[in-house]
């Protein structure tokens, strides 16, 4: 199995603090430091002089790297003696504080948000963290604290109407709340941390999947299990994905519906609606699977402890694209991919070089995929795949701001926003 190794650009978190500095005069000049990795090579490490020269921000790079400011968000880096080119770098547009949970036993809950979740009508945000903590907070208005849970709340969704919030946690419940924090139904089976949740159509039933090894469908009015699955042996899940049809099809099964799970020993099992399932092996020499993810369509990506990241096609789900950054584990992917007719201008258009902007194409039989990546130490990037005949990386932005703090979660709004959640408990938007 060949692993592609990937280059990676780190960069001083506080950054624009720093350069909010100088333009203010709180200090003449300061260095921030940008560095470098590609494996198999040595990393560069370079300093860059941020001061003003008659009334304007200037930078001057030295030990390796090049930079330019675009925006007051985003620079361009290069870092020409591993190869990397123009490497775009982001800063978040906006970081959002939740409000804190005045129970004297959760004052310390920032230190990690474990999910979030971001409604595409209202442009509401709704986050789950450690012990019990969970809470909407709004486009306008006041946040709502969503009180009842007792352990880590892991998983958090919006139904389709904007209106109402499924929430698991790893007190072994699932709770429905209203967007007032009501909570009228508590849904109660799992007997291990629930990992994963699915909304099916409008909302009528869920699925959850729990380190238990089972998955299992409610009926949400009448707030009772109404299905089960079980992975054969009982494996702990990580989470589940949804193949609707046409593309169920790929996997070679019957039905409308079909759910992959993602199972911690790195092995996948497909289980169609009805029909047993079938376990597909891990691949040989990748850690244990942490998440997966899938574009709507043809493509399934796993995210493993040591860092690797596998890209599968539906037709050929045994086998993978596997890159990897660096090793540290991914706690997180988003991926999306969307279909436009073939007049889609060529990719050198402008179109494609919005800064944050979730672009895709089809031209000649080339699919474009966006896919956004965290791990346990931060690190967050966007890369842009094209397939034909196979995988090759087109571009890669790097998501700042970090300062070695995990990435729990990524969400990519309509809008093509991210926001990013985890670390010391803040929601970063790029």
């Amino acid at each position: 199995m060949q692993v592609h190794s990937l280059s990676y650009v780190d960069i001083q978190h506080n950054t624009l603090t720093v350069i909010d500095d100088v333009e203010q005069g709180v200090v003449v000049d300061e260095d921030i430091w940008v560095s470098c990795y590609q494996a198999g090579s040595s990393s560069v490490h370079g300093k860059v002089k941020v001061y003003q020269s008659n009334g304007q921000l200037k930078l001057l790079p030295r030990d390796g790297v090049e930079i330019e400011r675009l925006t007051n968000t985003s620079f361009k880096v290069s870092f020409h003696a591993l190869g990397v080119h123009d490497r775009l770098v982001r800063f978040p547009k906006h970081v959002v504080s939740p409000p804190k949970n005045q129970k004297p036993q959760y004052t310390d809950f920032q230190s990690s948000l474990h999910i979030n979740s971001v409604d595409e009508h209202s442009g509401n945000v709704v986050v789950g963290g450690s012990d019990g903590y969970a809470a909407i907070i709004p486009h306008e208005g006041e946040p709502v604290l969503l009180e009842g849970h007792v352990g880590d709340v892991l998983v958090v969704k919006w139904f389709p109407s904007g209106k109402v919030i499924l929430t698991a946690s790893s007190d072994l419940s699932l709770r429905i709340y209203s967007d007032t924090g009501l909570n009228p139904r508590i849904l109660r089976g799992h007997t291990r941390a629930i990992t994963s949740l699915h909304i099916l159509s409008v909302g009528r039933e869920v699925l959850s999947a729990s380190k238990d090894g089972t998955i299992r469908l409610w009926h949400v009015g009448e707030s009772q299990q109404v299905r089960r699955w079980d992975t054969q042996p009982r494996t702990a899940i990580e989470g589940i994905v949804v193949i609707d049809a046409p593309f169920i099809r790929h996997l070679g099964v019957e039905g409308d519906q079909a759910i992959i799970t993602g199972l911690q020993d790195g092995e996948l099992e497909i289980f169609p609606w009805s029909g047993e399932g079938r376990r597909i092996k891990a691949m040989e020499g990748v850690g244990k699977l942490n998440c997966i993810s899938y574009d709507g369509r043809e493509t399934v990506v796993t995210g493993h402890t040591d860092g690797t990241v596998i890209l599968r096609r539906l037709s050929d789900l045994q086998n993978g694209w596997c890159m990897r950054r660096n090793q540290s584990p991914i706690y997180s992917l988003a991926v999306r991919q969307q279909q436009t007719p073939r007049s889609t201008p060529p990719t050198s258009s402008p179109l494609l070089e919005v800064v944050g902007k979730t672009v895709n194409e089809t031209v000649e039989d080339v699919e474009i995929l966006n896919l956004y990546i965290g791990t346990a130490a931060g690190l967050p990037a966007r890369l842009r795949f094209e397939w034909k005949e196979g995988w090759t990386v087109k571009e890669t932005d790097e998501l700042a701001g970090w300062e070695a703090e995990s990435v729990e979660s990524i969400v990519i709004a309509s809008s093509g926003e991210v926001w990013c959640a985890g670390g010391q408990g803040c929601i970063r938007r790029y």
